[in-house]
């Protein structure tokens, strides 16, 4: 005998927030220069991949339940490489022959000596503890990221036309243009901004994950494109770029360097729009483009009418924090 129970599971229904009193309340912070409040090129991007994803995260403020581990993780890696390259390059703020100042400083030993220092204050709280105190994971990355800096970042800087360092880790403001007179607070951190000998700015964004994402289909779909054509180092290094030009009035190049990626001896950090087979050398390139697909971005999200709604490629929620919530 065959025995079966049909179950009848409810249909799972689109969410979708309506922009009340009080989400707009909340809305309207970031059309308030003295507010305070910003939104950064993340939240930015987080509302281009699902409207209801930035509703979870910036206006509801649910957060992600954080796991702890005795290991170092991607972010820890990143966060690793980042200060260690601020710790390294900070003597060259401004000082000229900037090339041959970071040949200079491509002593291994001086490289392991900030790496150790680093790892020891993220990761034990003591910038004085001894990489004999590190586990074997731990010392695993440290090998990895003095390769990735030594062989790769100070490398390819050494052998650059002439530049100097403008600033590391400054945090870039903009009130951007909206429409009936509003001006939207957007800021964020840049990790290094060069200033080149045609007084162009280059914008430099390091990224330590393994798979660089240097080429887009097109500004427009990292907009609206599918979840892999919306890549968020590139608009993010877009923005930053955008923002700069804007408050010092200056050409601006958007750079990502990928560390791992950087031992190649062909490596370049520009962007390249496979749509138009081009490299963006200047931000002034797509400027045009950019902020027209911003501007649209902007428009809908300040406008009460206009709810917050999941995003229809579910490809885009593979990753996402608040996947239990949509049950997808």
């Amino acid at each position: 005998y065959s025995v079966g129970v049909d179950l009848k599971l409810d249909e799972v229904k689109p969410i979708v927030i309506p922009k009340g009193d009080k989400e707009m309340e909340r809305l309207n912070r970031y059309l308030q220069k003295e507010s305070g409040y910003t939104l950064s090129p993340t939240a930015l991007f987080r509302y281009i991949e699902c409207p209801l994803k930035f509703y979870y995260a910036t206006i509801a403020h649910l957060k992600s339940s954080d796991e702890l581990s005795d290991k170092i993780d991607a972010l820890t890696f990143g966060n690793i490489l980042h200060e260690t390259m601020q710790e390294l390059y900070t003597p060259l703020i401004n000082k000229e022959k900037t090339p041959k100042k970071i040949e200079e400083l491509r002593d291994k030993s001086l490289i392991e000596k900030s790496v150790d220092r680093v790892i020891g204050r993220l990761f034990q709280g003591d910038e004085n503890t001894s990489n004999e105190d590190f586990s074997g994971d731990t010392l695993l990355v440290r090998d990895i990221i003095i390769k990735y800096i030594y062989e790769g970042i100070l490398r390819y800087d050494s052998l650059r036309k002439s530049f100097k360092i403008d600033s590391l880790e400054e945090d870039v403001e903009c009130c951007y243009p909206i429409s009936e007179g509003r001006l939207v607070n957007l800021s964020g951190r840049a990790d290094r901004i060069d200033k080149l000998d045609d007084e162009t700015f280059q914008i430099i964004d390091y990224k330590s994950g393994n798979t660089p994402h240097l080429e887009c289909n097109g500004i427009e779909s990292l907009f609206t494109g599918s979840a892999y054509e919306r890549i968020s180092n590139i608009f993010q290094t877009l923005l930053y770029a955008m923002m700069l030009s804007k408050t010092r009035h200056k050409e601006a190049r958007p750079s990502l360097y990928y560390a791992s990626k950087m031992l190649s001896k062909e490596y370049s950090p520009l962007i390249t729009d496979k749509s138009r087979d081009t490299t963006i050398e200047r931000y002034s390139d797509v400027a045009t483009e950019f902020e027209r697909e911003l501007n649209s971005v902007l428009e809908e999200l300040f406008d009460a009418n206009t709810p917050f709604t999941q995003v229809e490629d579910e490809d885009a929620c593979k990753y996402c924090d608040y996947k239990k919530i949509c049950r997808r």
